[in-house]
């Protein structure tokens, strides 16, 4: 349903509304639209540590507070988003347009081009910017519907995600209502930590009251500085397709006609 291609990097250090129109006129095929608050900074902690409390944020300062700026493309198929340390495309399925589905093949080139963007409108040396990644986020929304012979309620996640049981637990408690799940995998090169694969499955129903399952997969992945922006974006969309492969049931794929 939707593809998210985003990057974090050393922070501008001045980034405001000025900065926000300068990269406006920058990108003519998007126009802006919205002014939200930014996103948090992405991490990923070592296995074994305990995760970070995301505590509110409370700034004190004057003058406004750092804000996130969306740029909608002409079809609303794809939307920029730029904040002081991070850019990010997203490509979404249009119903009412048809054409292709969304794509990594898509999203990348989109991603390179804010990139350039931003480093060149923004960016007065190298110290800071979209060179200097610091993580690479691809998020992959997936709508799955139920498949003839293979899962009709909400109760069936085990016919679609592996991790899930059939049997939840001694009777009564045998077969659930509906499930949801989430779960990770730290990724490696060699052996040193990169990052993680999340996952997460939750019931839902489309707009004429039919179950569904809104099934997403997050490679949030460390860009080592030896590595370029777009070789840290193809590895984690590899990794999310393998992954996306490898926590699905064969049931699923065979009605998918996946052969490999």
């Amino acid at each position: 349903m939707e593809i998210v291609g985003a990057a974090q990097f050393t922070a501008l250090p001045r980034f405001g509304l000025p900065e926000i129109v300068k990269v406006g006129q920058a990108l003519p095929e998007y126009e802006l639209r919205e002014l939200q608050a930014q996103l948090p900074p992405l991490q990923e902690v070592e296995p074994g540590q305990p995760e970070p409390l995301q505590l509110p944020q409370f700034i004190f300062g004057v003058g406004p507070q750092p804000q996130r700026a969306l740029f909608f493309g002409t079809d609303d198929r794809f939307v920029a988003q730029l904040q002081r340390d991070r850019i990010a495309i997203n490509e979404r399925r249009i119903p009412t347009e048809g054409g292709d589905d969304p794509s990594s093949e898509h999203v990348w080139p989109a991603l390179q081009g804010l990139s350039e963007c931003v480093q060149k409108t923004l960016v007065e040396d190298d110290d800071y910017g979209p060179s200097r990644a610091t993580f690479v986020e691809l998020t992959y929304v997936n709508a799955i519907q139920p498949a003839e012979g293979v899962w009709q309620t909400h109760r069936e996640l085990h016919r679609v995600l592996r991790i899930v049981s059939a049997t939840a637990g001694e009777p009564p408690w045998a077969t659930v209502e509906r499930a949801a799940v989430r779960f990770s995998f730290p990724l490696y090169t060699a052996d040193t930590f990169r990052g993680r694969l999340h996952v997460a499955a939750e019931p839902a129903y489309t707009e004429g009251g039919a179950p569904m399952l809104n099934l997403n997969l997050i490679t949030r992945r460390l860009v080592d500085q030896s590595e370029s922006l777009e070789a840290a974006f193809h590895a984690s969309h590899c990794e999310a397709v393998r992954a996306f492969t490898a926590v699905t049931t064969e049931r699923m794929h065979t009605h998918w006609g996946r052969t490999q």
